[in-house]
């Protein structure tokens, strides 16, 4: 029976050591783990982040240069196609009333680009080409 007792002993404490010895390696492997998670997000808040706001603040910014000359061609030739109509009527008018002192008053229809900077980042958001940047994105493309 004494010996029993002092089986039923060793092995208690056996399990116990064993559970502690477990328990020791869990604990550690989870902190490694969050160590692990805490380093891949201060790499990419460092690292990728900044890059890929750096490219998309490019591609926005050489989207939005083209479609201002876009328009301002546009504007060049809707104005060339007003002077020639205004000459042509003035032409008429004089040939009519003689020389006119009067001008018309001329207007220019600029395109509503409207752009934003998001948080304090240098993201921009073009709003005549969509709600979202992704929207913005695939107009470029």
């Amino acid at each position: 029976m004494l010996g029993r007792a002092f089986r039923i002993q060793n092995r208690t404490a056996i399990y116990n050591r064993a559970h502690r010895i477990t328990a020791s390696l869990l604990i550690g492997l989870t902190g490694v783990a969050f160590l692990a998670v805490c380093h891949q997000l201060y790499k990419a808040k460092t690292e990728y982040l900044p890059e890929i706001r750096r490219r998309g603040k490019e591609r926005l910014e050489s989207a939005l240069a083209l479609r201002q000359s876009e328009a301002e061609l546009v504007e060049q030739q809707q104005s060339e196609h007003k002077n020639q109509d205004s000459n042509t009527k003035n032409n008429q008018h004089e040939e009519e009333n003689g020389p006119s002192a009067s001008n018309e008053d001329v207007t220019f229809d600029y395109p509503d680009v409207k752009y934003e900077y998001l948080d304090n980042t240098a993201d921009m958001q073009i709003h005549a080409w969509g709600n979202s940047i992704e929207e913005s994105f695939e107009q470029v493309s």
